[in-house]
């Protein structure tokens, strides 16, 4: 059990220690949100004038107005969530100096959520010291806010959105991380003319935002589902379909992944519910992306030439192959068995956390695996996968440099930048989660084509061509040879 440090606000105790998953993953307060309703300013003077906070009354008014939507937020989408943000200038330092700052928020919402704290409007657990490292203040509303504010101000209703000034490109540089008394700091900031080659950087904006117009413009949504009333209360469709990419080093050529979309926020059984200008969607993947490019690009030869056409870079033993994709994904980042066990221990004990039952339900199995049966998996594991093990080594990357993910990433970001580029020039609607893309049925045809010609027409990767996996939906699959490519490529 971690020990509180000194609180001179004092604590609920209580309402922390019954909701402890709640807690130790708590979303981040998210200074991009915004909403132009009359009903949130209303709000926030009633509950600036009942309490009455010293200092400059508008950026007051500005900090007290983003809490508020961080909380709408929270009470949609996990209703017994807490929020967690840091106190201390620093944490505020990357949106005034290397991020867009639009609210103006500061260290004074400090001062806010003290005084609403005193007021009973919230509750707050400042930092404490855990085992190893240092964790950020919780906050959580009050039931006193919920009555007074929230419901009379009819605040669940309002429509919140990203602001105009949220930034399409970020970069988040961990490999120049520093270690200050034992914690870790990331420098996160906006890819501008000085992070990144200017032409490459204006022109991904461009694509972004021409992206962002036609998902903005089109009628997305989700079918008639029992599932539909209670996903319209947790997940904002209107503050999440602004798309961005994020970035792991200031040349841009690490990761580049795209993020933002509420459809990557459900799980893929209701993502078949998608509807897109009222008509029903498909959905295709890629199978094994990654397992693919690392034998395709570094052995030069497909990978079900290497293993077998029969045989799944996920599947071995008897084991979930969600472990067997996650056991793959994770060796691509880290040096040892050591470090891989510890990585898969905290993304499934996250997921078992989730209120997604299926996901749920699979941590459970894969974990039990972890704990029981480790050396014996990942022997089955290395067995299977010992071309890309002997006599070299690319798999438990030695260097930060000799790490395919971040390559991997870059490669799979640009494939999915290109379809999704290109299917905005002819206006059709396309969704994307990574390494699979959403559209109306009838685009089937033009989607799988896109695909395949993403792998030698995306721009800034090398040669894929011996790397391009199968294409599979929910019905049915089909492989993409050479000579398939060479039909379509004319």
């Amino acid at each position: 059990m971690s020990t509180p440090l000194s609180d001179p606000l004092g604590v609920n105790e209580d309402i922390f220690e019954e909701q402890n998953e709640a807690y130790e993953y708590a979303g981040r307060l998210n200074p991009y949100l915004y909403s132009n309703d009359p009903r949130l300013d209303e709000a926030a003077q009633k509950i600036c004038s009942d309490i009455g906070f010293e200092g400059q009354k508008k950026l007051i008014l500005n900090q007290l107005k983003l809490l508020l939507l961080n909380i709408i937020e929270l009470k949609r989408s996990n209703p017994k969530g807490v929020l967690r943000y840091g106190r201390s200038n620093a944490y505020w330092k990357e949106f005034t100096k290397d991020m867009p700052n639009p609210w103006g928020i500061s260290s004074k919402i400090d001062h806010v959520i003290d005084r609403m704290k005193e007021a009973e409007l919230l509750h707050v657990r400042l930092g404490f010291v855990g085992e190893k490292i240092k964790r950020q203040t919780r906050i959580q509303p009050s039931a006193k806010l919920m009555e007074n504010y929230i419901k009379p101000f009819k605040l669940l209703e309002l429509p919140v959105e990203l602001h105009k000034e949220f930034p399409l490109v970020h970069v988040h540089l961990k490999h120049k991380s520093k270690y200050i008394k034992g914690k870790i700091y990331h420098v996160r900031r906006e890819a501008k003319g000085s992070t990144a080659i200017p032409n490459q950087l204006k022109q991904m904006k461009e694509q972004l935002r021409s992206y962002n117009t036609l998902i903005k413009n089109s009628d997305i949504r989700l079918g008639d589902i029992p599932e539909t009333k209670e996903l319209l209360q947790r997940v904002n469709f209107n503050a999440k379909n602004r798309s961005y990419r994020v970035f792991s080093d200031s040349d841009i050529t690490a990761g580049g992944r795209i993020y933002g979309g509420w459809w990557q926020d459900i799980s893929s059984d209701l993502r078949k519910h998608i509807l897109i200008n009222g008509s029903s969607t498909i959905e295709l993947d890629y199978k094994s992306q990654h397992a693919c490019m690392l034998y395709g690009y570094c052995l030069g030869q497909h990978m079900e030439n290497i293993l077998g056409a029969d045989k799944d870079a996920y599947t071995f033993g008897n084991y979930p192959r969600a472990l067997g994709k996650a056991i793959f994904t994770i060796a691509l980042n880290v040096r040892n068995r050591r470090n891989l066990r510890q990585a898969l221990l905290n993304k499934f004990t996250k997921e078992f956390s989730s209120d997604d039952e299926g996901k749920k339900n699979t941590a459970k199995q894969c974990l039990a695996f972890i704990e029981q049966d480790f050396e014996g998996v990942m022997d089955a594991f290395e067995d299977l996968h010992e071309p890309v093990l002997k006599p070299t080594r690319y798999l438990y990357s030695k260097s930060m440099e000799e790490k395919w993910w971040r390559r991997f990433q870059f490669y799979d970001s640009q494939i999915c930048t290109y379809v999704l580029e290109k299917m905005t020039l002819s206006k059709t609607p396309c969704l994307s989660v990574h390494d699979s893309f959403i559209v109306e049925k009838d685009k089937e045809g033009a989607l799988r084509n896109l695909m395949v010609e993403a792998y030698t027409k995306a721009k800034h990767i090398p040669d894929l061509s011996k790397c391009i996996p199968e294409i599979k939906s929910k019905k049915k699959i089909i492989k993409r040879t050479l000579r398939g490519l060479e039909c379509i490529l004319g």
